[in-house]
């Protein structure tokens, strides 16, 4: 999102204004972004970046060996994940068509807490003022016995209030609720975008750019399994996914791969335990091995035994196929008897 967004004073592109927090549910680490100020591009002369900016570049080239950032981009499950999660939200979230509705339903919310604002504090001048506030200063005192009398490390918490004057910096006249809110639509300076401006352009452009990204569901990326406390899959077969083939072919590919793997297994119990020619041991060691488990799997299956799965059930299909085929004729020729 920080490169979707345009965020200047983010991880990505600077790496700062962040915080990491280890989610013991989760059992990972989740990122937490701050300021967002110079969002939605910074048309900036030194470092600036537009809508057009890949993210590949979207990097301070001081920044090019950030650790989080490589690893991502040089993973291939890690990279196929960034493409396919950037391409579902520029065609179902990060678009004109879902987001424009949304910021219209805030804009007079927006223009009436801007109305008050300038009411209560009318702050059209081009000069500054000095007003009085309130500054919390905290006072640490240690506690040399407890409520008992006994001998204590602990310190308490004393906040002190003082008055302090500071300087504040005037709104600039020109600058009106209207003008305020014209910047949602278009830029009303030269270095930045406006909200929608900036969402229809960038979505855009980040379509083009992963075209040849495949478009998945927000299931695929993000699934739910038995487990509440654990919201991401886990699964090994996640890093082998870009090297899977499509969809289209995924199903046959996995059905080939379980019988290449029956095969195995069998051939395996085969040789491995194939009845000697000549008897070793004695009479208990044979029995042993006839009632064994891997030799009744091996009777099972074998065409050349009389007693096989297969024999047996050819057997009863030629019986039944018989049975029919005789019924039909005495049926045909108004015979009692049966005719082989």
């Amino acid at each position: 999102m920080d490169y979707l967004v345009g965020r200047f004073h983010g991880y990505w592109r600077n790496p700062s204004n962040f915080l990491i927090y280890y989610h013991p549910a989760l059992k990972r680490y989740v990122i937490f972004p701050v300021d967002y100020t110079s969002t939605l591009g910074y048309k900036y002369s030194e470092h600036g970046y537009t809508y057009k900016t890949d993210f590949d570049e979207w990097r301070l080239p001081k920044d090019l060996n950030d650790p989080l950032i490589n690893m991502i981009m040089n993973t291939p499950y890690l990279k196929y994940l960034f493409d396919s999660t950037l391409k579902l939200i520029v065609n179902s979230l990060f678009t004109p068509e879902f987001m424009f509705p949304f910021i219209d339903s805030l804009t007079e919310v927006i223009k009436y807490d801007l109305t008050q604002e300038r009411e209560l504090k009318p702050y059209h001048s081009s000069k500054s003022i000095i007003e009085e506030v309130d500054i919390k200063v905290i006072k640490e005192e240690s506690v040399r016995e407890d409520a008992n009398g006994f001998p204590s490390n602990s310190t308490v918490d004393t906040t002190i209030i003082t008055k302090k004057n500071t300087t504040i910096t005037l709104i600039d006249p020109g600058w009106t609720i209207d003008k305020s809110l014209s910047a949602i639509e278009n830029s009303v300076s030269n270095i930045g975008y406006g909200i929608k401006e900036w969402i229809e352009k960038r979505s855009q452009f980040v379509d083009e750019q992963l075209a040849n990204a495949t478009l998945v569901s927000a299931g695929s990326l993000i699934t739910r399994p038995s487990d509440p406390s654990n919201l991401y899959s886990d699964s090994l077969l996640d890093y082998f996914l870009p090297f899977l083939p499509s969809d289209r072919y995924r199903v046959l590919f996995f059905v080939l791969a379980f019988l290449i793997v029956i095969i195995a297994i069998v051939y395996i119990i085969h040789l491995k335990y194939k009845k000697p020619i000549e008897m070793e041991g004695d009479e208990h060691d044979l029995r042993k091995y006839n009632d064994s488990f891997f030799q009744r799997v091996k009777t099972r299956f074998n065409f050349s035994n009389n007693d096989g799965l297969f024999i047996n059930l050819g057997r009863n299909i030629k019986s039944c196929f018989k049975n029919i085929h005789t019924k039909a004729r005495n049926m045909i020729y108004h015979k009692s008897r049966n005719i082989d």
